[in-house]
């Protein structure tokens, strides 16, 4: 499933970081890229559920020891042998909250039983309701994208909402959506190794290119279990970063940003508009479907 949406709704604020903040970082970046040179070696050569179970290892594993390379002297300090733990076994990609006396920013969505909720509701109608209604004669990519949805918003949203309780459909913008409701998780992990030092060096625009560009490269893995349709993925997420740079632009603020029905309508196009490009039929076929079927869902063959 998808692992990483990019970058954060406002851009940070200017600063000069000193020489070893930059040392620390190009390490962090060795790592994340050294990452994805592995894990692309690894797919000519290993089966496909060995080199996922590869992919998982490197989510959880190198970006934890990035995630906290990136942190300060004095931060790392404060982490205890116990939060350190909790750290590690804990699903999400930011040590921060681990600190004592850590406080979320304000502007920061709340976690609500009323979002978890929705999520669950909306994960098992388009799952099993949808597949149910459905006459018998409807194509399997029509019930597949029913499917995969519905297991979205049950794996990456309502069983997420334990540590980041977010409701996806209330964006208003693709900032809103891909800086602070899809994947938190994932995002908030960019926004603080890859965003903010890149953003201080070579401004927003570029570091947010940047981000796009690594997520793109990053959901090849889609690419990789359909054997097929290489680089869709990236040239998706390529748009969704064109896009979210139109957002800052003075027409965008205005107009995409300022209205609210406007905004969510150019979320829908941008996100929703070229999905196709991220999930080709071949991973529905042969990655999707089965995962279906051993949940249940009606419909699908055998």
């Amino acid at each position: 499933m998808s692992l990483s949406p990019p970058v954060p709704s406002a851009p940070p604020a200017a600063a000069k970081p000193a020489r070893c903040s930059d040392t620390r970082f190009l390490v962090v970046w060795a790592i994340l890229v050294g990452g994805l040179v592995v894990a692309g070696v690894a797919s000519t050569v290993l089966s496909r559920g060995q080199w996922f179970a590869l992919l998982m290892f490197l989510y959880f594993g190198p970006y934890k020891v990035a995630a906290l390379i990136g942190l300060s002297g004095e931060e790392r300090r404060r982490l205890t042998g116990w939060r350190l733990l909790a750290f590690f076994v804990w699903v999400g990609l930011q040590p921060r909250p681990f600190l004592p006396a850590h406080s979320p920013p304000g502007s920061e969505p709340r976690p609500t039983w009323r979002g978890f909720l929705l999520n669950l509701l909306t994960g098992a109608v388009l799952m099993w309701g949808v597949a149910w209604l459905l006459p018998a004669g409807t194509p399997l990519l029509v019930r597949a994208w029913a499917g995969l949805v519905g297991l979205a918003f049950l794996r990456l949203f309502a069983t997420l909402d334990f540590w980041s309780l977010v409701n996806p459909a209330a964006a208003t913008s693709l900032r809103d959506f891909w800086g602070r409701r899809w994947n938190r998780i994932m995002s908030g992990m960019l926004r603080d190794l890859l965003f903010t030092p890149l953003a201080r060096h070579v401004g927003v625009v570029a570091a947010t290119a940047a981000v796009f560009v690594y997520s793109g490269v990053l959901h090849e893995f889609v690419s990789v279990l359909a054997r097929g349709g290489y680089g869709r993925p990236t040239l998706y997420f390529l748009i969704q970063g064109a896009g979210f740079l139109v957002e800052g632009t003075r027409f965008g603020r205005r107009f995409l940003v300022g209205s609210p029905l406007l905004g969510r309508c150019w979320m829908a196009l941008v996100v929703v508009g070229p999905v196709a490009l991220v999930v080709p039929p071949a991973f529905l076929v042969e990655v999707i479907v089965p995962v279906l079927r051993e949940a249940g869902v009606p419909g699908l063959g055998e």
